[in-house]
């Protein structure tokens, strides 16, 4: 089926450019020009300086109405075998003990007072 000459149901990934670029394993090496730079780790830390970021975007975790990492695991079953060295992903669970959501409402407040300081930190004046 043909609509405005594109066929429906077309695949959505060929919609835009490849992404072709050096990416940058730390801010230092991004800073130096290369074009792309993605950190994994915890918000709280980052290797960014002060002020150098223009906007924020979070979709912080709720204390305990969901439990992100617990239910990464549920599909870990199934990215384990697509992700990590060699197709198998060598970790157990996706959870890490830096990571905000928590049971107790005192470590959570805490690890989650910490994401935001950070994000002050790094976000400049007139950032959003």
């Amino acid at each position: 089926m043909q609509e405005n000459g594109r066929t429906v149901g077309e695949k959505v990934f060929k919609a835009s450019h490849p992404i072709e670029v050096d990416v940058a394993e730390t801010y230092a090496d991004f800073a130096k020009g290369k074009r792309a730079y993605l950190a994994c780790g915890t918000s709280s830390k980052t290797d960014l300086p002060d002020q150098s970021v223009d906007a924020v975007v979070s979709d912080p975790p709720f204390f305990d109405n969901v439990h992100y990492s617990q239910l990464a695991d549920f599909f870990h079953v199934w990215q384990r075998h697509i992700l990590g060295t060699d197709g198998i992903r060598t970790c157990e669970t996706t959870r890490s003990p830096e990571e905000v959501q928590q049971g107790d409402a005192d470590a959570f407040k805490g690890r989650l007072g910490a994401v935001w300081k950070e994000c002050y930190r790094v976000l400049r004046d007139d950032g959003f």
